[in-house]
C-alpha cells in the first residue's frame, strides 16, 4: 500500500507530536501520533503496520488515507467524479428561478451588469416553467422541489412567487412531492406581512446580501437613485428574524471593505441578530462577463489579481472572525459544487424561460443549455459535461477532488474559454492546511478515539 495522492498531513500545533490527516476525496479527517505519521511516510516499505497493526492500516484504507496502488487510486477517482456527474441522488430537484433581470439597486460590482434588461417573468412563461417542472419531477422521480427566487431583485416582480406556488404546490402534494421555496434578495423590499403569507405557501428562508457596515454597504449597494439602503435592510431583518424561517446573510468583499465585514459582525451582535442567523458567509468580488453579444470582453479583471494576491489572507481572517463569535463555519475543504458538471443536478431559469447551469451565465443565450418549452437540454449542456477538466490536472495534485479543475466561469474570464484549467493550487497550498486546522478545532469539541501503533 501507499499513501493516497489526496492525503494531506499537517502538524497539529496544539499538541506536540500529533498530526492531522485529511483526504480530499473521502473528506476523512483524523488525528494520528508520530509513530503512525512516520509509518505513513515510509510506505510502501514500512513494515510497522504488518506487526500486529493491520487493523490500523485497514482503517486508513477504508477512509482513503492509503490506497493499494496507482490503479486503485485512478479507479476510485473516476468513480468519485462519475457519481458527481451523474447525480445519483434523485431525491431533490433544485431550481434557481429569476422573476426579473431588473433591479432596484445600483451595485458597483454587479456581475449581471452586461445582461440586465427590463424583462419580467410573465404569467405565460410561468405556465411553461410549471409544465417543465412537472415533466422533470415525473421523469426524474424527484420527491422534493425547491425553488430559489432570484434576480435582478426577485421582489421587483413578486407576482410569480404567488402564482407558481398556488399552481405547483397542490400538484406536488397530490403527487407525493414536497414543495418549498426560498429567496436570494437585497432585502430592501421584504414585507413582514408577505413573509407570513409565503410561509403558508412553503417559504423556508431568505438570504440577504449586506456588504459590511453601514458606511461600506451604502457606498457599494445604493438604490438606483443613490439613496442609502442599510438601515431599511436591517429593520427588515429584525422584523422577520424570529419568524419560522431561516434567515442568512451573505456579503461580497475585496481589499477595500474586508474590515467592514468584521464591523458588520459586531453590529449584528450588538443588535441581537447575529446568533439568530442560520448562516453568514462572505465571498470575494470576482470579474464578470462583458456586454451582451460580447461576453469575452471581461470586465472587472483587476479582481483576478486581487483574488490571486489576497484571497487566502482575507478568507481565513473572515472565517476566524465568524468562528470567534461561536457561529458555524463551512469547512471549505470539501468538493466545490458546480451544476455545470452534473447531468441533472439543478438549473437556473431566466425570465425568458431559457435554462442555464450557472447563475453567472444568465443573460447570455449562447451559454444556455435549454428552454422550458423543450423537454430536453441542448448540445451546449453536452459540451459542458464533456469538459471534465479534472482529467487534465496533475495526477499527484492533492486538490483535484476539491476543485475539479477549477471554476469554469473563472476559466473563461482568464482564458476566454470554458475548457482550460483554472488552477488554484497556489492559493490552496496556503489555505487548505489552515482550513483543515479550523475544521479540526471544531472536531476537538467532540470525543473520538485516536488510533495508535502498538510496540
Amino acid at each position: 500500500m501507499r499513501k493516497s495522492n489526496f492525503t494531506i498531513i499537517i502538524p497539529d500545533l496544539n499538541e506536540h507530536g500529533q498530526y492531522i490527516v485529511y483526504n480530499t476525496r473521502t473528506q476523512a479527517l483524523i488525528s494520528i501520533n508520530q509513530e503512525i505519521k512516520q509509518a505513513l511516510d515510509e510506505l510502501p516499505d514500512c513494515k510497522d503496520f504488518e506487526n500486529g497493526n493491520k487493523e490500523i492500516l485497514d482503517a486508513l484504507h477504508e477512509n482513503g488515507i492509503v490506497v493499494n496502488d496507482d490503479e486503485e487510486e485512478k479507479r476510485l477517482l473516476e468513480e468519485y467524479f462519475n457519481q458527481i456527474e451523474n447525480n445519483t441522488d434523485i431525491t431533490n430537484f433544485e431550481v434557481i428561478l429569476l422573476t426579473t433581470l431588473n433591479c432596484n439597486f445600483a451595485c458597483s460590482y454587479c456581475y449581471e451588469a452586461g445582461a440586465k434588461d427590463k424583462k419580467n417573468l410573465s404569467q405565460q412563461t410561468c405556465d411553461e416553467v410549471i409544465s417543465w417542472f412537472k415533466y422533470k419531477i415525473k421523469s426524474g422521480g424527484y420527491k422534493r422541489i425547491n425553488i430559489t427566487y432570484y434576480g435582478g431583485e426577485p421582489l421587483v416582480n413578486k407576482k410569480p412567487i404567488y402564482y407558481i406556488s398556488h399552481q405547483l404546490r397542490p400538484w406536488c402534494e397530490a403527487n407525493g412531492v414536497k414543495y418549498t421555496f426560498d429567496m436570494l434578495s437585497n432585502g430592501y423590499l421584504i414585507d413582514p406581512h408577505e413573509v407570513d403569507e409565503w410561509i403558508k405557501l412553503g417559504f423556508k428562508g431568505v438570504q440577504f446580501t449586506v456588504d459590511g457596515d453601514k458606511a461600506s454597504h451604502d457606498e457599494r449597494r445604493p438604490l438606483i437613485n443613490g439613496e442609502e439602503t442599510f438601515e431599511r435592510i436591517m429593520n427588515n431583518i429584525e422584523a422577520i428574524i424570529d419568524k419560522d424561517i431561516k434567515v442568512s446573510i451573505s456579503g461580497n468583499y475585496d481589499q477595500e471593505n474586508v474590515a467592514a465585514m468584521v464591523r458588520l459582525l459586531d453590529y449584528l451582535d450588538e443588535k441581537g441578530i447575529l446568533r439568530k442567523l442560520e448562516d453568514i458567509a462572505f465571498s470575494p468580488i470576482l470579474p464578470r462577463f462583458g456586454p451582451k453579444n460580447n461576453p469575452g470582453a471581461v470586465e472587472l479583471t483587476k479582481c483576478l489579481k486581487k483574488y490571486d494576491d489576497d484571497y487566502f489572507e482575507m478568507n481565513l481572517m473572515l472565517r476566524r472572525e465568524v468562528m470567534k463569535r461561536g457561529l458555524p463555519v463551512p469547512s471549505g475543504t470539501g468538493y466545490i459544487h458546480c451544476m455545470l458538471v452534473t447531468k441533472d443536478d439543478g438549473v437556473v431559469i431566466d425570465p425568458h424561460g431559457l435554462i442555464y447551469k450557472c447563475p453567472t451565465m444568465v443573460g447570455y443565450p449562447e451559454f444556455s443549455v435549454g428552454d422550458v418549452r423543450e423537454r430536453e437540454y441542448n448540445k451546449k449542456n453536452d459540451e459542458f459535461l464533456q469538459i471534465r477538466a479534472w482529467k487534465r490536472c496533475e495526477e499527484t495534485c492533492p486538490y483535484v477532488p476539491i476543485c475539479n479543475g477549477g471554476c469554469r466561469f473563472l476559466a473563461y474570464t482568464r482564458h476566454g474559454n470554458f475548457n482550460n484549467l483554472w488552477c488554484e493550487r497556489r492559493n490552496l497550498d496556503r489555505m487548505i492546511p489552515e482550513l483543515i486546522r479550523l475544521e479540526y478545532e471544531k472536531m476537538q469539541k467532540q470525543s473520538f478515539k485516536e488510533p495508535a501503533l502498538h510496540g
